[in-house]
């Protein structure tokens, strides 16, 4: 029988260590995944959704720096008015470059408003609180919505989960949220109540299902 050199012994339980110990951090920090986007439903109430196919160049843009993953979608009520919401995963709140409204303006949009708008939630039996953001752009008005989810709630800004994660001293591996654009856009010189209104609804129904597809 051929004896087995003490090198080699010494390998193979060195690299059964390594593996062992792989497997115990492995266990102890998960991977930080995004949940798929199939979690959401397409249906939500009356709005009715499809996707949008971002390009590789537009993912490489959105997925800069720490963020896991994005889709975006368009829903549509039986009155025809759509909302597009884009839903980008964030490894940590730091992942955040800057707020969306600074998209607006490098897509030529001219913002007349930065405010707050209450969300009611369906089947929450509670309410958001989102960043409301408008702008003029030639013949057309954008109205935008935007707040950050996270496993335990809904903020107006990743600054306020940091302060809440630090507080509450909360894993690096843990800090997984999600940042939420919502746009429709109409007629310039329209009343944007209207708009804010049918928004308000949708966001009411697809938040809840963002927040629970990251628990």
């Amino acid at each position: 029988m051929p004896r087995v050199g003490g090198r080699f012994l010494i390998a193979v339980a060195v690299l059964g260590s390594m593996v062992g110990m792989n497997a115990y951090f492995h266990a102890l920090v998960p991977d930080v995944t995004a949940p798929p986007p199939e979690r959401i439903p397409m249906e939500l109430g009356d709005w009715q959704g499809r996707e949008v196919k971002l390009s590789e160049d537009q993912l490489a843009q959105v997925l800069a720096g720490g963020r896991l993953a994005a889709f975006e979608r368009v829903y549509q009520d039986p009155e025809g008015r759509m909302v597009n919401a884009i839903t980008i995963y964030l490894e940590r709140p730091e992942a955040v470059h800057h707020t969306p409204e600074r998209c607006l303006t490098g897509g030529g949009w001219s913002i007349s408003r930065v405010s707050t708008t209450t969300i009611p939630l369906v089947g929450e039996g509670e309410a958001a609180e989102a960043n409301l953001v408008t702008g003029a752009k030639g013949d057309m008005e954008i109205v935008e919505f935007f707040l950050f989810v996270s496993p335990d709630g809904f903020r107006r800004s990743a600054l306020q989960s940091m302060v809440d994660y630090s507080r509450r001293g909360v894993s690096k591996r843990d800090q997984t949220m999600a940042m939420i654009i919502m746009t429709t856009q109409i007629a310039a010189g329209t009343d944007d109540r209207e708009a804010i209104a049918y928004m308000a609804d949708f966001a009411g129904r697809f938040l809840p299902e963002v927040h629970s597809s990251m628990q």
